[in-house]
């Protein structure tokens, strides 16, 4: 495991850019209100060999440059080696605020979330196969309540692992030949369905379909939007390669619309840092970059007609998912800017983007005759 942290690899680059974009986003906004816990459960040693950031130091540059909105950041890890090292940078990076836990998530995070209270609190799952619990993330997290009456929004960034189910799941196919192998079987089942919230999932898999962990998928996802209350979700497949194949599903638990809508744009960022990393040493570089070859603008402008012919008008917000259509987790907001200047400027609709500050929340209106 010591090996992952040499260098970051695509699907991390992508991350990390995502969480450089969003996690400043989240903290002005919930910091102006409250003060705010960044919350990551399976920390590393928060620098990777090649003096890459990780998770913690992007975290903690975060909260020391948005020292008046009162952030502070929590930090779970397991390994020992992994865990001193991450002490040893956050002494070299000045931070003398931050927590390190040592251990596993699951013994800390009641712990976390309960000295957390009356706090914005955002939650970073991002392990190398499984999360926690169903039940335990239910319990602790997406039933936060309100604290005396306070404000305490809280959202969830988990990497939802496609290898990780693969790997648990098929244990249900398999017929092990020793009393140790069959421990181990029943051990990782139990933890998939821990994982799960159940036993559920187990038709899903022996259908055999070539869609099932994206079923699986997203019957997890209709768990989370249908417990606690208001939860949303948005999420975008993470890949080592620029239209590789997905590794997992980064997803945001969120119970503001404003989440999905700069959740998308970041990670738009984070699909530009991956495809950079993929083409900077690529014999065949591509002519054309994504945006062009696959006519972002203009397919987001069907989509907004849709919503027009549709509705009549609309806020971009209350749609994010719609407008963006297949586009989602690639384009963003100067994209959107420009298919509604388009639709504007063509007669289509009476709502212009020009001088627009806050563009989710602008009225889009058909054309008036």
């Amino acid at each position: 495991m010591d090996d992952f942290f040499g260098q970051p690899q695509g699907a991390a680059v992508l991350k990390h850019e995502v969480l450089r974009k969003y996690v400043p986003v989240y903290a002005r906004k919930t910091g102006s209100k409250t003060s705010v816990v960044l919350l990551d459960g399976y920390a590393g040693p928060g620098r990777y060999d090649d003096g890459s950031s990780g998770s913690p130091e992007l975290m903690v540059g975060t909260a020391q440059a948005l020292r008046g909105s009162r952030v502070h950041c929590a930090f779970v890890e397991e390994n020992p080696r992994h865990c001193e090292r991450l002490q040893t940078l956050l002494a070299e990076l000045g931070d003398h605020d931050s927590e390190v836990f040592a251990g596993d998530i699951e013994q800390h995070l009641d712990t976390i979330v309960r000295n957390s209270q009356g706090r914005a609190l955002l939650v970073l799952l991002d392990p190398f196969g499984l999360s926690i619990p169903f039940n335990l993330l239910s319990r602790t997290i997406l039933h936060r309540r309100r604290f005396n009456q306070e404000w305490q929004p809280t959202e969830v960034l988990l990497n939802f692992s496609i290898s990780g189910i693969k790997r648990a799941a098929g244990r249900l196919d398999s017929s092990p030949e020793s009393p140790s192998a069959a421990k181990a079987n029943e051990t990782r089942l139990r933890e998939l369905e821990d994982f799960l919230g159940g036993g559920w999932w187990k038709p899903i898999w022996r259908s055999d379909a070539a869609n099932r962990v994206e079923q699986i998928f997203e019957r997890y996802l209709q768990q989370i939007r249908t417990t606690g209350s208001g939860w949303r979700t948005l999420a975008v497949p993470v890949a080592d390669r620029w239209d590789g194949p997905p590794a997992y599903f980064l997803v945001l638990f969120t119970q503001n619309k404003q989440g999905l809508w700069y959740f998308a744009n970041a990670t738009s960022y984070g699909a530009d840092a991956l495809h950079d990393f993929t083409f900077r040493n690529d014999p065949q570089p591509k002519l054309l970059m994504p945006e062009n070859a696959e006519n972002w603008v203009g397919q987001i402008e069907r989509n907004i007609q849709r919503l027009i012919d549709r509705y009549g008008s609309f806020r971009p917000i209350d749609y994010t998912t719609e407008m963006y259509g297949k586009t989602l987790g690639r384009a963003r907001e100067k994209h959107v800017r420009e298919a509604l200047n388009n639709l504007y400027q063509e007669g289509r609709t009476s709502s212009t983007p020009r001088g627009v500050q806050d563009l989710h929340s602008m009225q889009v209106s058909a054309h008036r005759k």
